[in-house]
């Protein structure tokens, strides 16, 4: 009876045991929260350069149609211009 009840014993979880669990688990989730501090500042990065890149490309796409507009006017003047000589 007495090995019986030391294996009852060896199966029960300790204090210390217990302890260590939870310095692993504040461990891990320290780790996990300095991860998710640095993904969100580098999701902040790429924001910020997507917003740029998209304020870049209006800006690309207005001057190409302005482009178009002075294009599509020079071409009507120039039949005008042919036509006066």
């Amino acid at each position: 009876m007495e090995t019986s009840h030391n294996e009852r014993q060896e199966k029960i979880p300790s204090t210390e045991d217990y302890q260590k669990q939870i310095e692993q688990l504040q461990q891990n989730l320290s780790e996990n929260e300095k991860e998710r501090n640095a993904l969100s500042e580098r999701l902040s990065e790429v924001e910020l350069e997507l917003r740029k890149t998209i304020d870049e490309h209006e800006s690309t796409m207005s001057q190409y149609e302005s482009l178009l507009e002075a294009r599509d006017t020079l071409g009507e003047q120039a039949p005008l211009h042919s036509a006066e000589r």
